[in-house]
């Protein structure tokens, strides 16, 4: 057996994940199913009630804000992988129009997006030593 049998401590019940998304409100439930990503309900529900108080109980401008977190999440992944000169490594690249303008009702803060700017460098890797090849010192 995998887990301690002698053990005083209560057990934590294993969390089912098909449980929290029929919990889910239908609106982000039709969301999660045609996500580009795989967002964890706790994680996609987190972001929708925060989208759901900044726009004062709007669904369809909260699934707005949703999808402009998820755009900003993969322009963030594609400059990550493939280098920030990739078509897709901003969200305009990925859609084909800026998509901040749209949701910005002119209030501070409502946008989700971060410049690359502020955004922490990636680490430079040192190229690896060769074997049985001297270098001058």
């Amino acid at each position: 057996m995998s887990r301690n049998l002698s053990t005083t401590l209560r057990r934590r019940r294993a969390r089912d994940p098909m449980r929290a998304f029929d919990r889910a409100p239908e609106p982000l439930r039709r969301w999660l199913a045609g996500a580009a990503l795989s967002w964890s309900v706790d994680s996609a529900l987190k972001v929708y009630a925060g989208a759901l108080r900044r726009t004062r109980g709007d669904a369809a401008a909260a699934l707005a804000i949703l999808d402009v977190r998820e755009r900003d999440l993969l322009a963030r992944d594609a400059a990550r992988i493939w280098g920030p000169t990739h078509p897709a490594a901003t969200a305009e690249g990925l859609m084909g129009a800026p998509h901040k303008a749209a949701l910005r009702p002119g209030a501070a803060g409502w946008g989700w997006a971060r410049s690359r700017a502020s955004s922490p460098p990636m680490k430079k890797r040192r190229p690896r030593a060769s074997i049985g090849v001297e270098t001058p010192c």
